[in-house]
């Protein structure tokens, strides 16, 4: 009678450790876009560093040096018909590129669009094309900043679309193309964020 009482015991306390376990874990589950943001921006984390020691906030005049120094020193190159930078990946599946171009308000990059291609890619190379990429390219930037994402619902037809916030910085990840994946990186403290929608897992 012991013996039972007190396998009894242990399996309460089993039980409630359980519980509370579980009421912690959903304590801290980001249920929503607006949960997140907010989750987020209360942190206290700032993040202006993007890639290549370009930063928000950066003068359009030190944007413009800095990338020219990059291209003297090898590092950028001219992207796609000369709107764009790029520089190479060499950290997914197969060689790749990444091409930017800042939006400035006053004179300052406030926001960064982006892509990532493969260099090999083409119709009848299904592997390289946007929807094996783009879980490659989330995998690859939550190494670079260490940020979680999220799946959203996609703005247009095409695919999955991603976003991940930490700190005052935004990325949404999404395709609408069969060969490049797009990355939006938004600076929240702005204060012009358009809102995203998470996918249910259903």
């Amino acid at each position: 009678m012991k013996l039972i009482n007190k396998s009894f015991y242990h399996l309460i306390v089993i039980l409630k450790v359980l519980l509370i376990s579980l009421l912690f874990t959903q304590c801290g589950e980001v249920k929503s876009y607006e949960q997140l943001v907010k989750k987020e921006m209360s942190s206290g984390v700032q993040i202006d560093t993007l890639f290549l020691g370009i930063y928000f906030g950066m003068p359009s005049k030190d944007f413009y040096k800095h990338c020219w120094e990059l291209n003297r020193k090898g590092a950028l190159r001219d992207g796609f018909g000369n709107t764009t930078a790029a520089f190479e990946l060499t950290e997914l599946k197969a060689p790749a590129r990444f091409e930017f171009y800042p939006s400035f308000t006053n004179d300052k990059i406030s926001a960064m669009p982006a892509f990532v291609q493969y260099d090999a890619w083409a119709p009848w190379n299904k592997e390289l094309a946007a929807p094996l990429l783009l879980e490659e390219a989330k995998v690859m930037l939550q190494r670079w900043y260490n940020v979680t994402f999220y799946p959203i619902v996609p703005r247009s037809i095409f695919g999955k679309a991603y976003v991940g916030v930490t700190g005052n910085l935004k990325i949404v990840l999404y395709y609408t193309v069969e060969n490049k994946v797009e990355i939006a990186y938004t600076d929240l403290r702005n204060g012009d964020d358009v809102p995203v929608v998470f996918k249910s897992s259903k």
